[in-house]
């Protein structure tokens, strides 16, 4: 059976796939993952979906004082783990088919004070990651920082209005870093990091009938919007450092790039189209 189809989506970060008769068993792992994280102070989500460019990742997160906390996609190969790090595995006592990021983004109130994260696909030079660390260490509790996408340049906005749908803004979680009380907040209100909040357990009747967008980041704007959520823009673009399949650094043609399926294992998509030896050296990344 297709990892998306049927129970595959289980763990992907949508309350349209994850039963809510099930959400105590998150309550019950979170526990491992609390105490797998209990003695880390700056704990940086680094999500595996590609050895090579998790070991990049987890070097990065070291080198300007935070520590990695290395999860993973289950399609791909286990990475390296450094010295540095932390393993977590999220889905060590739920056994789920798969698991995206965003699982456990939306409960970081059970796990850590402070987490901060960023997609698989992110690679930034360490003169803009001090940056960025500098904003994060700023952050004070019931508060998080974020990538502000409006209408115009999301990617699910984009082909939203060409269904004839009016997408809202969304935070992308592509780089950013969230708080305990900050994701307790969202929870509480039913706008977290997971797609169809309109199926929250915890929804409010006022979001349900506004017929909120279906993408991750929704509920974060809905939280900032209506319940008092304070966010931050990320301080840096991200556009010149996230690889994706809209990224500049691609070795094939555009019409070979968007043949990829979007069920295509996200760390297979990266070595196809992508040259990781060409953007450590472009960006410096002396670590590597």
């Amino acid at each position: 059976m297709s990892f998306f189809k049927k129970e595959g989506w289980i763990g992907t970060g949508s309350w349209a796939a994850f039963p809510k008769d099930r959400v105590d068993s998150i309550f019950k792992a979170a526990a491992y993952w609390k105490e797998t994280l209990k003695c880390i102070e700056k704990p940086w989500l680094c999500w595996s979906v590609d050895p090579e460019w998790c070991l990049i990742q987890q070097k990065l997160v070291a080198a300007v004082g935070w520590t990695p906390v290395v999860g993973m996609d289950y399609r791909s190969k286990k990475p390296e783990v450094i010295s540095d790090a932390v393993e977590l595995d999220f889905n060590k006592t739920l056994n789920l088919p798969g698991m995206w990021m965003h699982f456990p983004l939306e409960f970081v109130f059970l796990f850590a004070d402070k987490l901060a994260f960023w997609h698989s696909d992110v690679l930034v030079p360490i003169g803009r990651l001090r940056e960025v660390v500098r904003q994060f260490d700023k952050i004070p509790n019931g508060k998080m920082v974020g990538i502000y996408l409006d209408r115009q340049i999301s990617i699910s906005g984009l082909k939203a209005r060409l269904k004839g749908q009016k997408p809202i803004p969304r935070w992308f979680e592509g780089l950013g870093c969230t708080t305990k009380e900050a994701s307790k907040s969202q929870f509480d209100n039913g706008c977290g990091f997971w797609r169809r909040i309109e199926l929250h357990p915890n929804a409010q009747e006022k979001i349900i009938q506004r017929n909120p967008h279906w993408e991750h980041g929704v509920g974060i704007y809905y939280w900032m919007k209506y319940f008092g959520g304070e966010v931050d823009n990320l301080c840096i673009d991200i556009d010149p450092y996230h690889y994706s399949r809209a990224g500049k650094y691609h070795k094939k043609s555009y019409s070979k790039f968007d043949q990829f399926p979007y069920n295509t294992q996200k760390g297979k998509e990266l070595n196809e189209c992508f040259s990781l030896e060409k953007i450590v050296k472009e960006l410096d990344i002396s670590i590597y």
